[in-house]
């Protein structure tokens, strides 16, 4: 999830500063991965990430990857559960902590103090 988010944000970048160059081409594969991003969402509106600690950093990069293509909390049902499942998340401190078991074992969003 964390390339193919930073992946969308590059090309979105690059079809802005140079709009006539390869444009087919690039919007294609931008298409294909918003439509990957969104596929790979979890029923509860993460995506697990795998370089990161896990389902908190994977979301940041999808959220960012369909933010830079267009999308908003009103156009968007994958911007939409993201945003529930980090609000379901945060911590009573106010932060968010997430173990890196959670990418360990595959298990949803083990929380840390």
């Amino acid at each position: 999830m964390e390339c193919t988010g930073s992946a969308v944000q590059a090309l979105c970048v690059f079809r802005k500063l140079y709009p006539k160059h390869r444009r087919r081409e690039i919007d294609s594969s931008i298409w294909k991965a918003i439509d990957f991003i969104e596929r790979k969402q979890n029923g509860d509106g993460s995506w697990y990430g795998c370089w990161g600690i896990c389902y908190t950093y994977g979301t940041w990069f999808a959220v960012e990857g369909l933010r830079a293509y267009g999308k908003k909390y009103h156009n968007s049902p994958s911007l939409r559960k993201a945003c529930q499942f980090l609000l379901s998340k945060q911590l009573p401190n106010g932060g968010w902590g997430e173990s890196y078991l959670s990418s360990q074992n595959k298990v949803r969003f083990i929380q840390i103090n």
